[in-house]
């Protein structure tokens, strides 16, 4: 089970109606989510296999779905950065996936929102970053054009401390002697013209820290398997859209990340049926 921590009066606001705390406690048991409330704080218990659902962003989206206040397929408005990113060898963490979000508003609520999502997708999906790791970043800060690849020992400044090589790092930084079992001798680096902007699955540089005036988000998704990473990324941006955040694409090497377009799944009815005992057929 993944345990949440989520302000009651933000995600009556992501709702955007008046529900009482019995509501609450009863829609979202109704989505396979024990919930507790105790004064303006709502504890959660949820299933593992609904990683869009580990924040108020998503919880909200949900329950407007199930009350009805908003039904079908949440459209995300999603345009083009024309910032690119050259994906080179990286034998560690082969996959990336980038995206760009314009305009936000670094609330304290989204502030909370995005570290926990962060740490529990890192410690769900992402296996403890083994699998998946992301890191956010201030765009404004960023100077493309931006590569990722593998590199020898480098220096750079990690966020919080002064220079170090990426040895150093490894042997000497709390997050470093943590999760330096992920990465080999050759080590997967994000950088800009100027330098390094992200140590996957690491640690961030300093240089691009996102701080209080922070208006514009560059977000990298790496990882080990491709479609574990495109999901986390998709979580994230469609989080941050539904405070107001507006949603572009990275070109990284050939492809666009985020890919938000709905799939189709074919079914056999009859092995439903078999499962529902309803008599479906296909003009149903």
């Amino acid at each position: 089970m993944v345990s949440l921590e989520i302000d009651k009066a933000d995600i009556k606001k992501l709702i955007g109606r008046e529900v009482t705390d019995q509501q609450l406690e009863e829609t979202l048991f109704l989505l396979k989510c024990e919930s507790q409330i105790s004064g303006n704080v709502i504890n959660c218990e949820l299933n593992p296999d609904r990683p869009d659902m580990f924040s108020p962003e998503g919880l909200a989206r949900e329950i407007k779905s199930f009350l009805e206040i908003e039904i079908g397929i949440k459209n995300y408005k999603i345009s083009d950065s024309n910032v690119n990113l050259s994906r080179e060898k990286a034998d560690v963490r082969p996959h990336i996936a980038c995206a760009i979000i314009k305009n936000i508003e670094l609330s304290d609520a989204l502030v909370k929102s995005l570290m926990q999502i962060q740490e529990k997708l890192h410690d769900s999906i992402g296996r403890n970053r083994k699998k998946v790791a992301i890191g956010v970043h201030d765009f404004d800060k960023i100077k493309p054009p931006l590569v990722y690849r593998d590199v020898d020992d480098i220096k750079f400044v990690p966020l919080g401390e002064k220079e170090m090589s990426v040895k150093e790092i490894l042997t000497n930084h709390p997050k470093g002697k943590e999760f330096s079992h992920l990465v080999k001798d050759k080590y997967p680096m994000i950088l800009d013209k100027e330098g390094v902007i992200s140590f996957p699955p690491i640690i961030n540089s300093e240089k691009t820290k996102v701080t209080q005036t922070t208006r514009n988000l560059f977000i990298d998704v790496t990882g080990t398997e491709e479609k574990a990473v495109n999901q986390v990324l998709n979580i994230l941006v469609c989080n941050i859209a539904e405070r107001g955040g507006e949603i572009q694409r990275v070109k990284v090497s050939n492809k666009m990340t985020p890919d938000l377009e709905p799939r189709e799944i074919e079914l056999e009815i009859q092995k439903i049926d078999n499962f529902l005992g309803l008599g479906l057929d296909e003009k149903i």
